[in-house]
């Protein structure tokens, strides 16, 4: 029986070790290889989820942005609703009242109506009785005629000035061009000053809103902006009460419901207070553009006197 070398078999064990090594190595290697593959494959989905995850972020922070103004613009409109809805309360309690008053006058207007017919008829009767009365009867006669033509007259007059209170018109208002660039409507006290012209007129909102809140259908705009008119005078600041409707153009006077105030500076330039919130209305912004908000605050009937302002509310005041 042949006999194998002691070292061949060394050297045949250490050949297999070294290829099983190598093996190994090779095996390990490809899977060293495959694990870094899938590490470099999760790491760009990692950066994609992540830049993903960024964009949500962003999203969220623009909607959560654009949920906030939805909700401030939602109080506004709550709030400007709640205003809306008070006006109009107290537009119909005014009409109630008005109508009251209407049937109050003219009840009496055909009260007086039918007195006027009952003294005509008396008139003419003494007339027809005059054709064949004597010296004394025509004398008596005729000074009754003058008593009852002067109550004719009365009763006209009378008559005239209901008429005139159940329709109120703006007689006494004055039209712009009767105020711009006139010297009187111009506060030259405050020539030179008018940042601190500015302050005051804010000042002076302030100061009587401390004191007076508005009230829709309890309170007036009307007695509200001539308090702040009589209160600016004082500081020789010049103003003039307007009457109009801030949601119409061109409204009639039976349609104004509200009262502010044109103040004008030393140059007799306008800027617009607000009788109910003394909020403080330029007409143009710091870069010269037309301010929208002063639009509806440039037309309405002027007055320059609460004085005339009573004449033509009458009743409605």
């Amino acid at each position: 029986m042949m006999r194998v070398s002691w070292r061949i078999l060394i050297l045949c064990l250490i050949l297999v070790l070294g290829a099983g090594i190598g093996i190994g190595q090779a095996v390990a290697a490809r899977q060293i290889g495959a694990l870094g593959s899938q590490i470099v494959q999760q790491e760009e989905q990692i950066s994609r989820l992540s830049s993903e995850a960024g964009q949500r972020e962003e999203q969220l922070s623009i909607l959560d942005s654009e949920a906030q103004q939805l909700k401030a613009e939602t109080a506004r409109l709550a709030l400007d609703l709640q205003e809306k809805q008070g006006a109009y309360d107290s537009l119909l309690a005014k009409k109630a009242t008005a109508v009251e008053e209407l049937q109050a006058l003219q009840a009496s207007f055909a009260n007086l109506t039918e007195e006027y017919r009952g003294l005509r008829k008396d008139h003419d009767a003494l007339r027809e009785a005059a054709a064949n009365a004597t010296v004394e009867e025509l004398l008596s006669l005729k000074e009754q005629v003058s008593l009852l033509e002067r109550s004719n007259s009365l009763l006209h007059i009378q008559v005239a000035q209901l008429t005139d209170r159940l329709t109120p018109a703006p007689r006494h208002a004055v039209a712009g061009r009767e105020i711009w660039g006139r010297p009187e409507f111009r506060s030259i006290a405050w020539a030179g000053r008018d940042y601190e012209l500015l302050r005051k007129v804010e000042e002076i909102g302030r100061l009587y809103h401390r004191t007076h809140t508005f009230i829709p259908g309890e309170t007036d705009c009307s007695d509200m902006a001539v308090s702040l008119w009589n209160m600016l005078l004082t500081e020789n600041i010049k103003s003039v009460i307007v009457v109009g409707n801030l949601e119409k153009v061109g409204e009639t006077f039976e349609e104004s419901n509200h009262a502010w105030l044109m103040v004008f500076n030393a140059r007799g330039e306008v800027f617009y207070l607000e009788a109910t919130t003394s909020e403080v209305i330029f007409g143009r912004l710091a870069d010269g553009s037309i301010n929208p908000r002063a639009i509806p605050f440039r037309e309405g009937f002027i007055y320059l006197r609460p004085s005339d302002l009573r004449r033509d509310l009458k009743e409605m005041w």
